[in-house]
């Protein structure tokens, strides 16, 4: 019988969105030894106000991941923003949130889905934020503007991994950038241009020879002997048509790599 009610109340299958489950099972192994992540922190439970207010709803918020030391002393908040942060109450929460942790002294991390799992960006910005929590910076925003104590430490916060955008790592390789690549493959593989896409212009030169071969022998058909036209003609076209195959095998089954040596999967 007490199988049939309605309860009111279930378990969720996961407190997390897969980006959250990727990024922190990435950051867990980029940690330094005697250093945690825990995700989904509220900020009442890592961050106190001094004037005990009676009202403390600026609290009420949840990050995405805190990284703690052996002590479980928090070190750095860590948020896990997709395209839904660019929208106005996101946007203002997202401030609101950087300024009291900035207030508290504790560094705000932030990783943008759209630029991928690049670990050793992650790697040093951990090292980094690490370091400087030794001598926490803080900036007293609750104060006017010109009593608010600036430090030029509390600058190093880049959104985005600059100095690794330009390549796509193993993990940027999104389901529809493969999708690409296949469907390049299929239409233009014997042109190579699935390879230029990648980064690999060599390979895509290579890919495109036994199709230029063709084209050649067919414009140079007049002065070729004509018992060698036939032989030519279809030793080239049936090579171009392997490499077209070869082409989609290879991008279905992840066995090409960037120019960076990232699998293409």
């Amino acid at each position: 019988m007490e199988n049939n009610q309605n309860y009111l109340y279930e378990v969720k299958d996961c407190f997390l969105t897969q980006n959250e489950i990727n990024y922190i099972a990435a950051m867990i192994k980029c940690l330094p030894q005697g250093y945690y992540i825990q995700p989904q922190v509220g900020l009442r439970t890592i961050i106190n106000r001094t004037d005990n207010a009676q009202y403390q709803n600026e609290l009420n918020r949840y990050v995405d991941a805190c990284i703690f030391d052996i002590n479980y002393h928090p070190i750095a908040v860590i948020e896990i923003n997709d395209s839904s942060h660019f929208q106005k109450e996101r946007i203002e929460r997202d401030e609101k949130v950087k300024k009291i942790c900035e207030e508290a002294g504790l560094p705000v991390i932030t990783f943008w889905t759209k630029h991928g799992i690049n670990t050793e960006y992650i790697t040093d910005m951990f090292k980094h934020t690490i370091e400087h929590s030794k001598n926490p910076v803080r900036i007293k925003h609750s104060a006017p503007k010109e009593e608010q104590i600036i430090n030029i430490q509390s600058s190093y916060q880049p959104s985005a991994p600059i100095q690794y955008n330009e390549q796509k790592t193993e993990d940027e390789y999104s389901r529809k950038d493969k999708q690409i690549a296949v469907a390049l493959s299929v239409f233009f593989g014997f042109l190579g241009i699935p390879y230029y896409y990648v980064g690999r212009p060599l390979l895509g030169l290579l890919a495109s020879i036994p199709f230029v071969l063709y084209v050649l022998i067919e414009m140079n058909a007049k002065i070729i002997p004509p018992l060698y036209i036939d032989f030519l003609s279809v030793f080239a076209c049936t090579l171009a048509f392997c490499v077209n195959i070869i082409s989609i095998i290879f991008f279905c089954k992840g066995f090409v790599k960037d120019k960076y040596g990232k699998i293409v999967k």
